[in-house]
């Protein structure tokens, strides 16, 4: 735990907090004002990953500033808050970026899972940020708390029924879905895909083929016997409710 000099540091978090600082204004004249020429796509998978690059980057330097730079220094502890606050705008503007992918390309579960990663480096900056002041000691013993929280929080959220409605919603706005893609979402989803019927507006294709599988669904469900050791809510809801409009 040798101190170093702190020169060095200061002109390596100087410098890497002006180019963040043109970076973020780019970022909000051009995304947040939704002027850009590239296509969604590219758009925001490029924005995933630089953000996951940038946040690599940033927890390295904060976390070899704090271990080698001489203790207690202030400029030092205020260019690393500094580039946390950088940080989060990067991570609210990678979270925008897939929103608008997510308008024109509707939901799936790979583009919910960034969500999910998103929030939970949003989260980890508060620990960063106590580290910084030294009012964290723990930091890799924190980081791997949230991460394994965040995780156990994901194992509970209904991701099919989330992705079911978010499509169908999208639907009814703009008369585009990808079906194939809803029928790869389980049981879970029945209950959204029901409402797909009772569109007054809808196509009779995607109506048919809705049909289709809610009849295949019911099916499969009627012929599988389940014992108490397979008893399964999400089959026994989407079969209730598929019985509702048969």
């Amino acid at each position: 735990n040798k101190s170093v000099d702190s020169t060095t540091f200061k002109m390596v978090l100087t410098s890497l907090n002006v180019i963040y600082l043109v970076f973020c204004i780019i970022q909000i004249n051009s995304l947040f004002m939704q002027k850009t020429n590239i296509n969604y796509a590219e758009y925001a998978r490029q924005g995933f990953f630089q953000l996951m690059f940038v946040s690599v980057i940033n927890l390295i330097v904060i976390l070899v500033t704090k271990k080698y730079a001489t203790k207690n220094n202030k400029y030092l502890n205020f260019m690393c808050i500094i580039m946390v606050i950088f940080t989060f705008i990067i991570i609210i503007s990678s979270a925008v970026r897939m929103h608008f992918y997510e308008q024109a390309y509707g939901y799936t579960f790979l583009r919910l899972l960034v969500y999910c990663v998103l929030f939970a480096e949003a989260i980890l900056l508060i620990p960063t940020v106590l580290y910084i002041l030294n009012k964290q000691k723990h930091l890799l013993r924190t980081y791997c708390m949230i991460l394994v929280v965040v995780y156990i929080g994901m194992n509970f959220i209904n991701f099919d029924a989330i992705i079911a409605k978010g499509n169908i919603e999208r639907y009814i706005e703009t008369g585009k879905i990808d079906l194939e893609y809803q029928e790869e979402t389980g049981t879970d989803a029945i209950p959204e895909f029901i409402q797909i019927l009772e569109i007054k507006n809808v196509d009779e294709k995607t109506k048919n083929e809705t049909i289709r599988y809610i009849n295949d669904v019911y099916e499969n469900l009627s012929n599988e016997k389940m014992d108490v050791r397979d008893l399964n809510m999400s089959k026994i809801l989407a079969k209730k409710a598929i019985e509702g409009i048969k």
